[in-house]
């Protein structure tokens, strides 16, 4: 790691209703399934992250939500960066 700050950019965490926007993009492109029904519930209702994270945590989407999660951290990261 080099000691010289000029050589890093930093990138602030993202605000929870950045984080809700994403959640909510996946939910829109998922197929019309219990799971859409349970996750529209889940970011409507008390602590949306939360349950949020339980239901896709037990589904059969998981792995295509942490795909879609990363690719839209990367696509806020490259606008943040202007590239």
């Amino acid at each position: 790691m080099s000691k010289n700050k000029s050589d890093y950019i930093k990138v602030e965490f993202l605000e929870g209703f950045e984080s809700f926007k994403i959640m909510e993009r996946f939910v829109n492109q998922i197929p019309e399934n219990q799971l859409k029904l349970d996750l529209e519930k889940a970011l409507h209702n008390k602590k949306p992250f939360q349950n949020f994270k339980y239901s896709i945590e037990t589904s059969d989407f998981r792995n295509l939500w942490f795909e879609f999660k990363q690719n839209e951290l990367e696509k806020i990261v490259m606008d943040k960066l202007n590239l």
